[in-house]
């Protein structure tokens, strides 16, 4: 039970493959009710990267027994946010290891009295791996911790030029298979015309060997806004547009068979590393980094509402939104 004063640590790290963050016995998105109350934690949160050569000075020296502060310099970093994105150093726009967020939060009293009341850390969207720590402090000064450590429910797949002899050995033992595809971006250069016989081939090779249901975790082009070539080029909004609607093809075809969900790369521009083939930044965003649409956004749009219209039924069919009568029907 949590009590008085809380103060958590999220320690974020290397990127993982991954779809879903699965939580014992399941949990949906938390609302206010008559019976529930929340407490948003996002605002600016205290930030450390770990610059250390190894970059686990943080662990070594055990930065989460006191206030992030007594361990070094903080920056104020805005949750939820790209810690990459924000402020001007070049130093921390490039970085990739351990960063450490740390937000101090007060309990309402009325959590604190009941020793039944259940509370609940819920951590939305994050992308990383993550070591989560807690730590409360009663009036009488004691104090409980815990920690968690996330991870990830079903086997992601990168790279266009995976096919099944050569998935991980764990495939047979997943639920469902995300994969990473950029059909036509990264090889084939500018030939929208292939991507359809390319996704379903991969799609099909899949599924005969695993028999397990695929979400297209990730897909796009990236275009700079305001660049328009007829017919389609690379790096043009209509490219983008383009390829996006010849994945869209194979998409809607396979939804009604095993492929149970699709995630596009990415919502909205961001930046990297310097290198030839970015263009100031990652352009694969629907949205600028101002959030301004571009063409492949109201592509997006018109789509996702198709789908919900298609897809919405009435609860006690019992039958799945996006697999109809197949085996992983609910």
């Amino acid at each position: 039970m949590v009590r008085g004063t809380a103060r958590a640590w999220a320690v974020l790290g290397p990127v993982l493959w991954g779809c879903g963050l699965a939580l014992q016995g399941g949990m949906l998105y938390p609302r206010e009710s008559a019976s529930r109350e929340r407490k948003d934690l996002d605002g600016l949160w205290s930030f450390r990267a770990d610059f250390s050569d190894n970059r686990r000075q943080g662990f070594e020296q055990q930065w989460y027994r006191t206030p992030l502060r007594e361990s070094g310099p903080t920056l104020d970093m805005p949750v939820p946010s790209s810690f990459n994105d924000v402020g001007q150093d070049g130093q921390l726009r490039g970085f990739v290891g351990w960063v450490w967020y740390e937000r101090e939060a007060t309990l309402p009293q009325r959590w604190t009295q009941d020793l039944g009341t259940r509370v609940v850390l819920r951590i939305g969207s994050a992308q990383y791996y993550a070591i989560v720590v807690s730590a409360a402090s009663s009036r009488q000064g004691e104090w409980a911790g815990a920690a968690a450590e996330h991870s990830w429910g079903c086997l992601g797949l990168s790279g266009s030029q995976l096919f099944p002899d050569s998935l991980p050995p764990g495939a047979p033992y997943v639920d469902i298979i995300c994969v990473n595809s950029y059909l036509s971006w990264y090889h084939d250069f500018g030939h929208l015309e292939v991507i359809q016989l390319q996704l379903a081939t991969q799609f099909e090779n899949w599924y005969r060997k695993y028999q397990k249901p695929i979400i297209q975790s990730e897909y796009g082009a990236d275009a700079i806004v305001g660049l328009h070539h007829d017919p389609p080029l690379m790096f043009s909004e209509e490219y983008q547009k383009d390829l996006l609607e010849q994945y869209h093809v194979v998409l809607d075809q396979k939804r009604k068979e095993y492929v149970v969900g699709e995630l596009i790369w990415n919502f909205a521009d961001f930046m990297t590393d310097q290198s030839p083939p970015r263009v100031m930044g990652n352009k694969k965003g629907i949205f600028t980094r101002q959030r301004q649409p571009k063409g492949a956004a109201f592509l997006l749009r018109q789509r996702y509402w198709k789908l919900a219209n298609e897809t919405r039924y009435h609860w006690s069919a019992m039958k799945s939104q996006c697999v109809g009568m197949s085996p992983f029907t609910l």
